[in-house]
């Protein structure tokens, strides 16, 4: 295999992993809900979430389908999914995780099921 035929090799790896990652990143943005803190605080005490997971700069969690319409402008619900707007689906959310000694306590207060979550930053950290 000659030198020029090698680097044609790696410059399509490396296209097509940038193509995935940014495939990715474009569905997983699509389906989530982005809240604020404070939002989430308040859907907990009303009861209105489930399946939270508590990450190290991320939370996590579904919007049960009767808090959908008070967690969502009605703009955006226009453009949600019908089984998500008639409410025969949660609404998958995250929010920017802030330090807060109370969260534990807020959740299990409300009696909302959570549970914690390891970053894996290696990929990143390997790719700078």
């Amino acid at each position: 295999m000659d030198k020029r035929q090698q680097t044609l090799s790696i410059g399509y790896f490396v296209v097509l992993l940038a193509a995935l990652f940014a495939l990715q990143t474009f569905l997983t943005a699509a389906r989530d809900e982005t809240i604020s803190y404070s939002q989430f605080k308040l859907l907990v005490k009303k009861d209105l979430v489930s399946n939270v997971v508590i990450g190290e700069k991320a939370i996590h969690g579904e919007i049960k389908p009767q808090g959908i319409k008070e967690a969502v402008s009605p703009e955006r619900l226009k453009t949600l999914g019908a089984e998500i707007t008639a409410g025969k689906k949660p609404l998958p959310f995250v929010a920017v995780r802030v330090e807060d000694p109370e969260l534990v306590a807020d959740l299990e207060k409300a009696g909302v099921p959570f549970k914690g979550e390891v970053s894996n930053d290696w990929l990143p950290t390997v790719l700078s």
